[in-house]
């Protein structure tokens, strides 16, 4: 068979491939699942050969996946016999997968002649998905549900009396998880003790959080974040949600009670509105916003200072008895 023939060949079994079970044969060199975790880019990788297969599942609960993105390099020594090769994806694929298994039959969902020296198929894995064709990229129409994996990659020939170099190449295959622009956020306070459970405002670019805060799902982009509360500090925080990212935020909420430190002799005796403070054993108390009366008292002596004490403050209050000698 001729290099035209075999061309044109090839493109009718890419109009004609059949919905139906297919049997195919081949070798197991494969089995990838997506996202992988193992790879800072989540994109995994390997090589296929002359009728070998690539088994690619979906790692299950994957959270935003709405597809897969299937790149398959042709080899310098192939791209001197365009036609030579096709590949050709399978769904619903029995048995599964695996070494020292050579026959199985599939659903043939796709299959492609490679037109460039890269060729890009997009998978969608969910009805209403927002993946678009591109002039680089095939996109499948109806989406291949998450029951129908694994789906098995399969290179085969359609070209006799090919050189050995060709027959011996090995094309590479990158699968590249496709997620929605939406992720989620955690968010987990840390109370101050005896604040816990204390009610919290929770605020995302000025919209009211109502519902929990323990899975905010949010649109990919910058967020602003703000923390009201009667009890604790306000606290404003950005943040980013990238594609089908899940982030953890925890805050810890800083107590608005005022806090009076007293510094005076060990022998001071200290009152507050009348009630005799625990000095010197503590020199650090926490007090109500408002008006309040401070008295020291040292033997005979004995004075006192009206303060006013705000939210979110916090005061020093000393006493300092000293003697001045002065000669003339």
């Amino acid at each position: 068979m001729n290099r035209t023939i075999a061309a044109a060949f090839a493109l009718c079994l890419l109009v004609t491939g059949s919905l139906l079970a297919d049997d195919f044969r081949g070798t197991l060199v494969s089995s990838v699942t997506v996202p992988d975790p193992s790879a800072s880019d989540e994109t995994a990788r390997f090589s296929l050969g002359y009728l070998e297969i690539g088994s690619i599942d979906i790692a299950p609960g994957t959270r935003f996946l709405q597809g897969i993105e299937i790149e398959f390099r042709i080899p310098k020594a192939v791209q001197s016999f365009p036609g030579s090769y096709v590949f050709i994806l399978y769904k619903n694929v029995s048995p599964t997968p695996e070494s020292g298994v050579l026959g199985y039959s599939g659903t043939q969902i796709l299959m492609q002649v490679p037109q460039r020296i890269s060729t890009i198929v997009q998978m969608p894995i969910v009805e209403n998905s927002t993946l678009k064709p591109t002039p680089y990229t095939v996109l499948l129409k109806g989406p291949v549900k998450p029951d129908d994996f694994p789906i098995a990659l399969f290179v085969m020939p359609v070209m006799k009396g090919l050189p050995t170099e060709v027959e011996k190449a090995v094309f590479s295959v990158r699968v590249k998880p496709l997620f929605s622009d939406e992720g989620a956020l955690k968010l987990d306070f840390v109370y101050p003790e005896g604040k816990e459970g204390k009610p919290v405002s929770v605020f995302i670019d000025n919209r009211k959080i109502s519902g929990p805060i323990d899975d905010i799902i949010l649109k990919t982009g910058l967020h602003y974040l703000k923390l009201s509360a009667d009890d604790f500090r306000d606290e404003v925080r950005t943040f980013s949600i990238d594609p089908g990212k899940e982030i953890d935020l925890k805050i810890a909420l800083q107590d608005i009670t005022p806090i009076l430190f007293l510094e005076a002799p060990e022998n001071a005796r200290v009152l507050l509105d009348n009630e005799k403070l625990d000095f010197p054993a503590k020199n650090s108390f926490q007090v109500a916003a408002g008006d309040h009366t401070v008295v020291f008292k040292v033997g005979d002596y004995t004075i006192s200072r009206v303060i006013s004490i705000q939210k979110a403050k916090t005061y020093k209050v000393s006493l300092n008895i000293q003697i001045d000698v002065q000669e003339n």
